[in-house]
């Protein structure tokens, strides 16, 4: 996958600022920098919270050339953030370390852990994952790598004129050179039009998948992780590999216009999947509570109205972020996705030197209007999330639900059905959690058939 990696910063001042700065554009809210230097910070360098008040901590790890970041300091981290004052509601790591598979499965560790004691998440982004963000933000780009662009840009632009120099000396050494290359140049351009068009249909077919994901959200007011994962997060995450890779066969060929739009593309739909990783994510960490749930049922005397109240605002938080998705997926996610088609049509018709319709141009644009759209937008803090999903397919992203002794009680009855589909769809896959709830009696023998179950 091409992308552009910025050189890590070289002092822990500048790289809290860009975090800081970062975390902003992002979440679109302010994140500032925690303290001043000389106060102590407990552990926290960065500041903020996002749209629906969720608390955010970052601390930045400044790593020499080759160094790389250690569970020691994740475990450093997290021990000075334990005293901080406030509620944290997620806790990113960042590091100019290289990204590491390692400690993304430490940090998946720590989370299960985290999440057993009711603590929230942590993140962890390396140098690669941080280049990908910054890549978004022109802003920040030229505040922290302006002299760094100027320099890359001049050293290509030398390139390509002492390319075009040598082309020139070689054209006019005989005529038969010439005609190679002419030859030449029609054989790339009708590669070049051959790789766009194979983009254009992938894109069209992810958006297809996409279609049908919106359908099988449709169908329930409550979807379990099984269903998000197979209808939405597998299929969409194959399908783009398959455009990774016609991504990279196009870009020798692509003019630096066509590479900046399809790169750009490229990172947002990757983002895209992400969104719909999360969505299936917080709801396998509902699923996880019910199953722990159903096992302290084994000791009855374990049981008590603090882990029933915590189960409920489970579902009740899981409802939001499927919500959330599922606006984002309608909203924003497919409408860019046929402006992203039209914008490589376009780059194909420029291919061949013919003109652009005016409603092609039209949708070319709205790419980007829909993704500063998406990046400003304010969803309201849904008070009674699940009464929204049961209508959700006719409902604005914005609408808001007032607080009513009826619509509580018809809150609670969807909260109650979520928790018994739950007894069924939560064990899909599970059969060691159905073995230990049949030898502990909670379960019957044929409960064993719920692993298979659709």
């Amino acid at each position: 996958m091409p992308t552009t990696e910025y050189p890590p910063l070289s002092n822990w001042q500048d790289f809290e600022s860009l975090a800081a700065d970062l975390f902003t554009a992002i979440y679109g809210r302010s994140f500032h920098k925690w303290g001043r230097s000389g106060q102590r910070q407990k552990g926290l360098d960065v500041f903020g919270k996002d749209k629906l008040g969720q608390a955010i901590a970052v601390q930045c790890k400044l790593h020499g050339y080759g160094k790389k970041i250690t569970n020691k300091d994740i475990d450093t981290t997290l021990e000075k953030l334990k005293k901080f004052e406030h509620q944290l509601d997620e806790i990113y790591i960042l590091t100019t370390a290289h990204d590491d598979v390692g400690i993304q499965n430490y940090i998946q560790h720590i989370n299960t852990d985290r999440r057993c004691g009711k603590l929230c998440v942590v993140h962890i982004w390396g140098w690669e994952t941080i280049s990908q963000k910054i890549a978004l933000y022109p802003t920040i780009q030229r505040k922290y790598y302006s002299h760094w662009i100027k320099k890359t840009s001049m050293c290509s632009w030398i390139i390509i004129s002492i390319s075009i120099i040598i082309a020139v000396i070689f054209a006019t050494h005989t005529v038969h050179s010439d005609w190679i290359k002419q030859d030449k140049f029609a054989n790339q351009k009708q590669e070049r039009g051959d790789n766009l068009r194979n983009i254009t249909k992938s894109i069209s077919k992810l958006q297809k998948i996409y279609e049908q994901c919106l359908m099988s959200l449709d169908a329930t007011p409550f979807s379990f992780s099984r269903t998000i994962t197979r209808h939405c997060v597998e299929p969409a995450r194959d399908q783009m590999e398959i455009i990774h890779a016609e991504i990279t066969n196009l870009t020798p060929q692509a003019s630096l216009e066509a590479w900046g739009d399809v790169h750009n593309m490229e990172i947002v739909m990757d983002d895209d999947i992400r969104q719909g990783a999360l969505a299936a994510q917080m709801t396998v960490f509902f699923e996880d509570e019910f199953i722990r749930d159903m096992k302290l049922r084994c000791h009855p005397k374990s049981l008590d109205d603090g882990l029933k109240k915590s189960l409920r605002e489970s579902v009740e938080n899981t409802a939001k972020i499927q919500l959330n998705y599922y606006f984002i997926l309608r909203d924003f996610i497919l409408p860019r996705l046929d402006s992203a088609e039209a914008i490589i049509l376009a780059h194909a018709r420029e291919n061949n030197s013919q003109p652009i319709p005016s409603d092609l141009a039209d949708r070319a644009k709205k790419f980007g209007e829909l993704f500063d759209q998406q990046r400003h937008d304010q969803i309201p803090p849904y008070t009674y999330p699940l009464i929204i999903e049961a209508t959700k397919k006719m409902s604005a992203r914005t609408i808001h639900i007032g607080q009513s002794e009826v619509d509580a009680e018809l809150e609670d009855l969807r909260i109650n059905s979520v928790l018994l589909e739950a007894t069924q769809k939560s064990f899909q896959g599970r059969p060691k959690d159905i073995e230990d709830l049949i030898a502990c009696g909670v379960m019957k023998p044929n409960a064993m058939n719920l692993v298979k179950g659709g």
